[in-house]
């Protein structure tokens, strides 16, 4: 469950308007380890559509690690709430990851952020980070 805040907001004539967030919540992995997402970014939308989106994500891991995460609007449908997301960082095993391209799908409800990610990962890799 993810919790949004818009920190800075501009309206244009046309309708659009451009917005800073911060994004704070909890995320599960597969492995069974959980992570603390502290997200910011901006976005612009128009008619209550997402037009464009760029978040820089950091996961602090239940196992001391973290990850980083990069959204960019160009590679998402924003009409079915799925886009994909780059992992650009991290430490430990998590190195493993870098360069991933995953897939996220999110929902709003009553203000709060409800989002599933997906990355597909070679086996090895896997087991690497199941380990922990």
């Amino acid at each position: 469950m993810l919790s949004l805040e818009i920190t800075t907001e501009t309206l244009f004539s046309d309708g659009s308007k451009y917005q800073t967030f911060r994004v704070k919540g909890g995320v599960t992995f597969s492995t069974g380890v959980y992570a603390i997402k502290n997200c910011s970014g901006d976005r612009t939308l128009k008619n209550g559509n997402l037009i464009d989106l760029k978040s820089i994500c950091k996961y602090k891991i239940s196992d001391n690690e973290y990850l980083w995460s990069k959204v960019l609007g160009n590679d998402r449908y924003a009409a079915k709430g799925t886009g994909k997301f780059q992992l650009i960082d991290a430490t430990g095993v998590y190195k493993n990851l870098v360069g991933n391209t995953c897939t996220y799908a999110l929902n709003i409800f009553d203000e709060i952020i409800f989002a599933k990610g997906v990355c597909e990962v070679e086996e090895t890799v896997y087991k690497k980070i199941n380990k922990n």
